[in-house]
């Protein structure tokens, strides 16, 4: 007969195991690379300081014009931040997918040949 002390460790060892998986489950799909399209991860080379400060003021304004419901402007903006500065910025990504999905999957296709400046 099982004592109250080997049922408390066998239920703590089974909630660490199913925690443990799950953890590492969820682990495995932040890590997947992205599905369709964009499964060869696109790379830019890293910002300057300037560039930085310029990608963090137009997706600000992106979010604004999102929140005024002017979705054009937005996706406008966002698809400046991908073609012009940063081809995998998820912020941007996002952005242009909830404002335009289409512009989105073209994107790719000319990321990283706009000018910075």
């Amino acid at each position: 007969m099982q004592t109250g002390d080997s049922n408390a460790l066998r239920m703590f060892i089974g909630g660490l195991t199913v925690g443990l998986v799950i953890g590492l489950g969820g682990a495995l799909l932040a890590t997947r690379p992205l599905p369709g399209p964009y499964a060869a991860a696109i790379r830019s080379s890293p910002l300057s300081s300037a560039d930085q400060t310029r990608v963090q003021d137009m997706l600000a304004a992106g979010n604004a014009h999102m929140r005024m419901a002017n979705y054009e402007n937005a996706a406008d903006i966002y698809e400046r931040v991908l073609v012009e500065f940063d081809c995998a910025n998820a912020e941007a990504r996002r952005g242009l997918e909830a404002t335009s999905p289409d512009r989105l999957a073209a994107s790719p296709q000319h990321c990283g040949k706009g000018d910075r400046g």
